[in-house]
C-alpha cells in the first residue's frame, strides 16, 4: 500500500504555492481566458510586449479554447469603446473641473477684494495645471488610434493572430456542446463552479446563456487531457466561482475544480492572474522590467466596485455638487426599497 502523508488526497484544500505556479508555467498547458486577450486593449505598448514575450516563451503550450476565442471576438469592440469612452470622459471631467475652479477663484477674488494681478496669476496657474493634465492624457492615449474595429488594421489583433496561430482549440461536437450547456445549467442551479456567479448576468453568453465559463473550463480540460499535461488556467476573472478566496485573498482554484481536474486528468490544476505571468517570467528565461510589471498590475486591478456607506456618501455629495438629477433619483429609489442590497443612505444635508 502506498505511503500517505498529510497532504495526500487533500491537494484541493491546500493553498496554491509559488512553486506550484512556477512548475505549472514550466510544464503545463497554459489556457488563456478571453479577458486576458481583451486586457491587451488596456495595456500600454510596453506592458503588452512584456506579456507577449512570456507567451512566446511558452511556445505551443499556450492555448485558447474555442469558447474564449468566441468571447474575445464578441467583446473586442466593446473593449475598444471602453478605452475611447474613458478618454472622452476624462476630457469632459477636466473641462468641467477647470471651469469650476476658475469660477471659484473669481468668486474668492471678488469676496476678498484680492488684487487683480493675483487673481490673473491664479487663473493662469489653474489653466496651466489642467493643460498639463490634458497633454499628459493625450500622450498616453494617442495609441488608441492604432485600435480599429477592422481586425486587419487593429494593433491588438495583428499582434495576437501570429502568436496564437494553430493554438486555438476546436469547438465541441454538436452533441457534446449540447450536453455541456445542460451541465452548465445544472451547475448553475446547484451553485457548483465554474459559472454559477453568472446565473443572472444579462447576455452572459449569447445562445449559450451563462454557460461560457463552463465551456472554457471543459474545453481546457479536454485539451490538457489529450496532451497529458497539467493545466494552468489564466484569467482576470476574480469571482468566487473560479477562485478559492479567504479574506479577499486569492489562494488558488476552488477545491471542487482542483479535484475535478485531478480525477479526470490525474494532474495538478494551477490558476493564475495575468500579473502572475509577468511575476514568474524568469522561470521561462524572460526578463520583464519593473515598469512593465507595474503597468500590468495597474491594468488588471478588478473593476468591481466596493460599495461602502462612505463611498455612497461621497458619490451623492459629488452628484449634488455637480447639480446632477441622479442624486435625487438614487435617494428616491433607496427610500422605496430600490434593491435588496441597497445601503442605508444618509439624509441629505
Amino acid at each position: 500500500m502506498p505511503d500517505r502523508g498529510l497532504t495526500t488526497g487533500h491537494e484541493g484544500a491546500i493553498p496554491q504555492t509559488r512553486d506550484e505556479a512556477r512548475e505549472g508555467l514550466t510544464r503545463g498547458l497554459v489556457s488563456l481566458d478571453a479577458n486576458v486577450l481583451l486586457s491587451f486593449y488596456r495595456f500600454s505598448p510596453g506592458a503588452r510586449q512584456a506579456l507577449i514575450s512570456v507567451l512566446e516563451a511558452l511556445g505551443d503550450r499556450v492555448f485558447v479554447t474555442h469558447q474564449a476565442a468566441r468571447e474575445f471576438w464578441r467583446n473586442r469592440l466593446a473593449a475598444i469603446d471602453a478605452r475611447n469612452t474613458a478618454t472622452e470622459q476624462l476630457g469632459s471631467a477636466l473641462s468641467r473641473a477647470e471651469n469650476q475652479v476658475q469660477d471659484a477663484v473669481r468668486v474668492w477674488a471678488k469676496q476678498t477684494a484680492a488684487d487683480a494681478a493675483v487673481e490673473q496669476q491664479m487663473l493662469r496657474s489653474v489653466r496651466q495645471a489642467f493643460e498639463t493634465c490634458s497633454t499628459t492624457a493625450d500622450g498616453v492615449t494617442n495609441e488608441s488610434s492604432t485600435f480599429a474595429y477592422d481586425a486587419g488594421q487593429d494593433s491588438v489583433t495583428l499582434a495576437l493572430q501570429p502568436l496564437l496561430a494553430a493554438r486555438v482549440g476546436n469547438p465541441l461536437p454538436p452533441e457534446q456542446h449540447e450536453d455541456a450547456v445542460a451541465e452548465a445549467a445544472r451547475r448553475t442551479q446547484l451553485g457548483l463552479p465554474p459559472g454559477f456567479r453568472d446565473a443572472k448576468k444579462e447576455d452572459a453568453g449569447g445562445a449559450d446563456g451563462a454557460s461560457g465559463d463552463y465551456l472554457v473550463w471543459l474545453q481546457s480540460m479536454v485539451e490538457a487531457e489529450a496532451r497529458g499535461l497539467p493545466l494552468v488556467l489564466v484569467t482576470g476573472d476574480e469571482k468566487e466561482d473560479w477562485w478559492w478566496k479567504h479574506r479577499g485573498q486569492l489562494l488558488g482554484p476552488r477545491s471542487e475544480l482542483a479535484e475535478e481536474f485531478h480525477e479526470r486528468c490525474g494532474a495538478a490544476l494551477v490558476m493564475l492572474r495575468p500579473l502572475q505571468l509577468i511575476e514568474h517570467a524568469d522561470v521561462l528565461a524572460v526578463t520583464v522590467s519593473e515598469e512593465a510589471r507595474s503597468e500590468v498590475e495597474r491594468s488588471t486591478i478588478s473593476d468591481t466596485p466596493t460599495w461602502t456607506e462612505q463611498a455612497v456618501k461621497e458619490l451623492l455629495a459629488r452628484l449634488r455638487y455637480e447639480g446632477r438629477e441622479q442624486e435625487a433619483v438614487i435617494r428616491r429609489a433607496a427610500q422605496n426599497g430600490g434593491g435588496r442590497t441597497t445601503p442605508r443612505l444618509p439624509p441629505p444635508p
